[in-house]
């Protein structure tokens, strides 16, 4: 299931998926890329999102990873191929070289549920999502080559981006197992697509909540970018098989960590650290109930 532009949520309850070639499930809207601007409040685009007077528009620098800011749809008007947008007030930065993309976010499968579903066996993700507001509670996800959730943006060279982000997120008692990922995919990321330590926080609002996750990866098991608002609460790792000298669990970067309370984590095999934080705001108050056990030497976490 592949929806795009869409102005109503996606709701998944009580299915099954198996046997995909590529994501169960995906929800997304894609971008037009500003062509010229008349000043900071009217922009020309040249693509049709779906929208209506009204609507929230997310305005972005894909060179920089950068949110230049949101405004609302106040009139639309057709030129030729391109669109001419009026917003309601002013965004600053945007240039017309194809690097300032528009999404409509009310056209973005906004507050999407899947829950009480089963995903087997796709060859990428269970769910990738790119659309706000979003739950994805209570199901099982096995052996999926990637991961169960992916939420993040997508950027690529052609001018077509996936997005927006998945803002205001929320992952609920969720089951993930499987006897591997491949490589360059892990159970559960959540990223801004690129974006490197210091740059815009672009998903606002996450919550990671009692999910268990036993999938192997010799890399890591739950990788988290650019997240403002990030609380993850009693969620479990473990895996009893044999990993790399270099595998960290939990990947945390560029993001401001509100919580993280109660991680059991259960590995046969030594790491240097259950969760590794680089280039966070965090208060280290905030961290705790980190249970690791018995026998495993593993630091509760390091922050760099």
């Amino acid at each position: 299931i592949h929806i795009w532009r869409n102005r109503a949520n996606l709701i998944i309850d009580n299915c099954t998926f198996l046997n995909s070639l590529d994501d169960h499930i995906n929800t997304k809207s894609e971008n037009a890329v500003v062509v010229a601007s008349a000043d900071n409040k009217t922009f020309t685009v040249d693509y049709y999102l779906n929208w209506r007077i009204g609507d929230e528009m997310l305005v972005y620098d894909k060179t920089n990873h950068s949110v230049l800011g949101t405004a609302y749809l106040k009139n639309v008007e057709q030129s030729g191929s391109n669109y001419i947008l009026t917003l309601d007030r002013e965004i600053v930065g945007a240039k017309t070289d194809g690097t300032t993309l528009v999404y409509d976010v009310n056209a973005s499968s906004r507050g999407t549920v899947i829950k009480n579903s089963t995903f087997k066996n796709s060859r990428r993700h269970a769910y990738i999502g790119r659309s706000p507001n979003t739950l994805f509670m209570n199901n099982t996800v096995e052996n999926c080559g990637a991961s169960a959730v992916a939420a993040m943006n997508e950027l690529v060279d052609n001018s077509r981006c996936e997005g927006p982000f998945p803002s205001t997120f929320t992952m609920r008692d969720n089951t993930v197992t499987g006897v591997g990922t491949t490589p360059g995919f892990y159970p559960i990321e959540v990223k801004s697509w690129g974006a490197k330590n210091g740059e815009t926080k672009a998903i606002d609002g996450l919550l990671i909540e009692n999910n268990s996750v036993s999938q192997k990866n010799t890399n890591s098991f739950i990788v988290i970018n650019s997240v403002k608002d990030l609380y993850m609460i009693n969620n479990e790792v473990k895996y009893d098989g044999e990993l790399l000298s270099t595998t960290k669990p939990i990947v945390i970067s560029n993001s401001d960590i509100e919580l993280i309370d109660g991680v059991d984590f259960d590995f046969t095999q030594n790491v240097n650290a259950v969760i590794t934080i680089d280039g966070c705001n965090v208060d280290e108050n905030n961290i705790k109930n980190i249970n690791v056990n018995s026998g495993n030497t593993a630091k509760k976490y390091v922050i760099k």
